[in-house]
Parts: structure tokens; C-alpha cells; sequence
């Protein structure tokens, strides 16, 4: 079965959602193998996490091959690491002109320093989690991956394979097309990334009377959010 990653990973812009996940991982037959293309952004850390799991779990009774076909950055790595987890013959393959972001878990909020406080020690926990991830898989220590997760760190092409989060790495011809402007993709992520916890603070900020009012309210979010997939995947 093939499956592909290919936009946000969030329940709110029309992005993909844990439940298309389970649903389509639902219909993979015995001795089946699970072919996995993540081009991906990330998203939101709930979804992220239940995709993860979905895939873990069918990593324990099918072959699972990941290939990052473009941007696996943050939840999408994370995602792209779930079979390896559970299974050391589990491939994730990167190719010269791949992308593999990790960094610390953020959100947008506002209130007084007991509740920044309190968030900030939140995020510290859910960092742990996915930092642990990234170490078992890569065999890095946690300090070195903290490290890298602090700065904001991407890896492209080889790096990918070199330190460890792929095990599989393809060599492509060099062409102008392939080049990799690594400051743009980082310049673009951030974009998306302030522009995501700008919406989300906006929802969290004025939350919905009614159902109607949330409808549109998503819908004025996803009409900015399409502008930042322009960017990531070429598509209205």
C-alpha cells in the first residue's frame, strides 16, 4: 500500500489528520508493505503523535518503507522515525535533495508568568518525548539532540543518512533543479510556522459561540493557511 504525507499535519486547515491515516492503514492486507512518501511542514503535536502511533503499530505486523520525498520537518520527522521505533529493518530513505527538520515543540499563547510558566514547563516535557525519538533512532546522545533540537537544526541529502535518521540513501545526478537553497527552506518554515500559531492564537483567543461561527471562522484560517501550502507544495 502506498500512502503519502503530503501537506500539513493538522485537523483544523484541511491538512492530514490521524483519522485518514487509520483509516487507509486499515486496508493494508497481511504481509503487506506499508510504503510511506512524507513531503510534509509538520503541524500540530496531537495529530503528529496519534499518526505516529497508527504507524508504530503497523510496523509490528508489516514491512515499512519511508521514503522523505521532499520536507520532513518536525512532526513529519518524527513521523517518519514511528516504524524504526519498533522495527531496526524498518527503511527510511532520503535522497540528495531531502530535507529533515527537528526542533522544540512551540505555541502561540498569552496570560500572566504562572501561565507561561506552566506552558513552558509543558513544552519542556513534550520536547522530552520526541527527543527521545530522535535519539533511539539516530543513537545519538540526548545531549547532542537536544543540541540540535534547540537550534532549529535541518539536515539535507546526505546528512540525513550520516547521522542516522535514515538508513537508506540515494544519490541523485546533480542538476540545477535539485539544488537545495537551505536558507530559503528555513526562511519559509519559520514563515509557516509564526503564521500557523498567529491563527491558532486568534481561535484560542475569540473562541467560537456556535458551530456555524466556528465554520466560518476555520474557513477565514484556511483561506490564509493556502497561501503558505503555495509555498511548501506548489497548489492552490
Amino acid at each position: 500500500m502506498k500512502f503519502a504525507i503530503d501537506n500539513v499535519i493538522d485537523s483544523w486547515f484541511d491538512g492530514i489528520t490521524a483519522a485518514q491515516v487509520t483509516e487507509a492503514l486499515a486496508g493494508l492486507k497481511d504481509g503487506e508493505t506499508l510504503e510511506l512518501s512524507i513531503n510534509s511542514p509538520g503541524g500540530d503535536v496531537y495529530e503528529g503523535i496519534a499518526i505516529f502511533n497508527a504507524i508504530r503499530e503497523v510496523a509490528k505486523t508489516h514491512p515499512v518503507v519511508v521514503t522523505i520525498n521532499g520536507l520532513a520537518a518536525s512532526m513529519a520527522s518524527y513521523i517518519a522515525l514511528a516504524a524504526r521505533t519498533v522495527d531496526g529493518n524498518a527503511v527510511v530513505k532520503a535522497s540528495d535533495n531531502s530535507i529533515f527538520m527537528i526542533h522544540n515543540p512551540y505555541t502561540g499563547m498569552y496570560g500572566d508568568y504562572k501561565k507561561f510558566e506552566k506552558t513552558a514547563s509543558y513544552l519542556k516535557q513534550l520536547a522530552g518525548a520526541l527527543a527521545g525519538v530522535y535519539q533511539s533512532v539516530s543513537k545519538k546522545s540526548e545531549k547532542d539532540i537536544r543540541a540540535l533540537m534547540d537550534e532549529t537544526t535541518f539536515f539535507v541529502g546526505n546528512e540525513i543518512f550520516e547521522n542516522g535518521f535514515a538508513n537508506e540513501f540515494e544519490k541523485h545526478a546533480a542538476t540545477e533543479q535539485d539544488d537545495v537553497a537551505e536558507e530559503s527552506v528555513q526562511d519559509a518554515y519559520m514563515d509557516f510556522a509564526m503564521t500557523k500559531a498567529q491563527a491558532q492564537n486568534r481561535m484560542d483567543d475569540n473562541p467560537p459561540a456556535t458551530h456555524t461561527e466556528a465554520a466560518e471562522n476555520n474557513a477565514d484560517e484556511k483561506a490564509l493557511m493556502a497561501e503558505f501550502d503555495k509555498g511548501f507544495f506548489g497548489k492552490e
